[in-house]
């Protein structure tokens, strides 16, 4: 491993160390970021799942994912209503995702629409019952997990960040289901 590699496999340790077991915490000065994750992230997938256009392999997805991330993360700074509400968001639409490609649903408008709706009652449910603070522990404890996880798996060159980000539950899997109990246990952990 070169020192370049060694340097980033530890800064991205850190980090994720830092965000599950910290997270809470240092939530607010988190929230553009993450939000700005998400959003390029949901403008990429979007474009992949309904559209068909390759995985950061247009220019239109990859411009269309950056006004999305730059969008969320000006609102998720100015308004903490907003920046919960896309927590929230971000958490159904990743599970939703994940439930549809467990099931055997690949790609698709139905994965897309079907994951946008489980956003949407995930957003309902957080305001309904007030639920902001269990919604900033989990969706910050599985973000710092899926950080040491996908730093571990890039640094031993076993597989790439963004066939990570793209599927993490199945990634996990291929190489071993002890990888996603030790995802698992490490987002538990932190929550």
């Amino acid at each position: 491993m070169s020192s370049d590699s060694l340097c980033l496999t530890l800064f991205g340790l850190i980090l994720g160390i830092l965000v599950v077991f910290n997270g809470y915490t240092i939530f607010r000065s988190l929230l553009p970021l993450i939000a700005a994750i998400f959003g390029f992230f949901l403008g990429l997938q979007t474009m992949f799942f309904v559209f068909g256009v390759g995985f950061l392999s247009t220019l239109t997805s990859l411009f269309v994912g950056v006004i999305l991330a730059v969008a969320f993360a000006a609102l998720s700074y100015l308004f903490y209503r907003f920046a919960i509400a896309l927590l929230a968001a971000s958490l159904g639409y990743g599970i939703g995702v994940g439930l549809m490609q467990w099931i055997g649903i690949g790609p698709g408008i139905v994965t897309w629409l079907i994951s946008i709706v489980l956003g949407g009652v995930f957003i309902y449910l957080t305001f309904k019952f007030k639920l902001e603070k269990y919604v900033i522990l989990v969706e910050t404890s599985l973000i710092g997990s899926a950080i040491i996880l996908s730093t571990l798996l890039s640094g031993m060159g076993t597989t790439t960040v963004i066939s990570i980000v793209e599927n993490p539950i199945q990634e996990l899997l291929q190489y071993s289901p002890l990888w996603a109990i030790l995802f698992v246990v490490i987002a538990a952990a932190g929550i």
